[in-house]
């Protein structure tokens, strides 16, 4: 990762949720310290660190454990609704990686490191391959069977636009959270590249079997 920096900012461990960098998500927020987090980071244009939340090994835990690498994120929308609840929606900027709490009341902020994420690819063409290889895989989803075909942007934007096409696909696939979390880890783009290649090369199969397979019959001596 390139210009990396470290930071105290407010961090959120949240059970079954993996953030990645250039994604957005949206969190309902009814805990007391979290909505006072929230309130606090959007009073002084904070950014607030994302982590997944281990499970808890005592009862009379209040800090959820969370995973060491996560996603610093800016809040973009704030919104509290007629029950009090918090609707937020952040944008996330850089992988972030904890390094340690400063605090824990009245709630967790925590020194981590925060880098952008490169495109480990330095070959022009080698790159340009796996980008037309990953677009021609989503391509496959279209549900008409369509195979339309596509224009690659300028070679300065291409990086970024791969990026995020990772990770955003990353974030939407139907996954354990566990195994995002282990697409997390991998700094390198390239290799989460290689895992999010396999899940949807195994979902297009699924696809495939289930487009094929023949609806059950309503016959109840056939089944």
């Amino acid at each position: 990762m390139a210009n990396i920096t470290t930071r105290v900012i407010p961090i959120m461990a949240i059970p079954g949720v993996v953030f990645f960098p250039e994604t957005s998500i949206s969190l309902y927020i009814y805990e007391e310290f979290n909505k006072k987090l929230i309130k606090d980071a959007v009073e002084k244009e904070q950014d607030v660190g994302i982590f997944l939340a281990r499970p808890l090994k005592d009862k009379r835990d209040t800090l959820l454990p969370s995973e060491s690498v996560g996603t610093s994120g800016k809040i973009i929308s704030h919104i509290v609704n007629s029950g009090g609840f918090y609707n937020v929606t952040l944008r996330g900027k850089y992988r972030a990686t904890l390094k340690h709490l400063i605090r824990i009341e009245p709630y967790p902020t925590a020194l981590v490191e925060l880098g952008e994420e490169e495109v480990d690819l330095p070959d022009d063409i080698e790159f340009e391959n796996v980008l037309q290889d990953i677009i021609s895989l989503v391509l496959k989803f279209d549900s008409k069977g369509g195979t339309a075909g596509f224009v690659l942007p300028p070679k300065d934007m291409s990086r970024g636009l791969f990026r995020v096409l990772i990770n955003s696909l990353a974030s939407l696939l139907p996954v354990d959270p566990s195994r995002k979390q282990s697409w997390l880890y991998a700094k390198s783009i390239y290799s989460r590249y290689i895992f999010v290649k396999a899940e949807l090369e195994r979902l297009r199969i699924l696809n495939q079997i289930i487009r094929f397979t023949p609806p059950p019959t309503q016959d109840p001596w056939l089944n």
